[in-house]
């Protein structure tokens, strides 16, 4: 799939468009086909390392805290969405939007 990726904290010119892995989901995740994200003070803030104290430093990172889109896989343990379904949200997780 393709990404929005940062391999190191920096400016703009630190965001990759590249093929990374699909994300394999834990059972109470969903997977979501993005149809469009958006780019917030949090995302902004954690690429240029203003919130290293708040995240981890791994790297690579996807960004993108905000989603819409369509459900395509869910884990065993979700019962409230099933593939098809259309959703926004707000990612608290450290798998981002920008993918």
């Amino acid at each position: 799939m393709k990404a929005i990726v940062i391999d190191r904290y920096g400016s703009a010119d630190v965001l990759q468009y590249k093929e990374v892995e699909q994300p394999k989901i834990k059972p109470s995740e969903l997977l979501v086909k993005v149809h469009a994200t958006s780019v917030n003070p949090l995302d902004w803030k954690t690429r240029q390392g203003m919130l290293k104290w708040l995240m981890s430093n791994k790297f690579p990172k996807i960004l993108g805290a905000d989603v819409s889109g369509e459900v395509v896989q869910v884990g065993d343990k979700v019962t409230r969405f099933q593939p098809g379904d259309e959703i926004y949200a707000s990612l608290s997780s450290s798998k981002g939007a920008y993918g």
